[in-house]
């Protein structure tokens, strides 16, 4: 528990008039009692997590592409056009070379 959980937790075990130990046997029962909606809570933050972890890496992947685009770039390369990225497609559908 870093401190702003442990500051968050003890704010609410004071606002409740209660001790901390108190609190966190109440929440504790309370949690085992509805195992199901525990699970489907921490599920849903596992899930977000795993979702911006993703996104972090996508990001990442798409950081080093953009590198690559401006080393290329910087280094006296041309830019494909978006007809033909390599030269090879534009060839492939040229209507006077079938």
């Amino acid at each position: 528990m870093n401190d702003a959980e442990y500051q968050r937790f003890t704010d609410a075990a004071a606002q409740c008039q209660m001790t901390n130990a108190a609190f966190l046997a109440y929440a504790v029962d309370k949690a085992a009692r509805d195992l199901t909606r525990t699970a489907a809570e921490i599920a849903t933050e596992r899930e977000v997590l795993d979702e911006v972890f993703a996104a972090r890496r996508h990001l990442g992947r798409i950081h080093g592409l953009f590198n690559q685009v401006a080393k290329a770039l910087n280094s006296g390369g041309t830019p494909p056009t978006p007809c033909s990225p390599t030269g090879t497609v534009a060839a492939r559908h040229d209507p006077s070379n079938p």
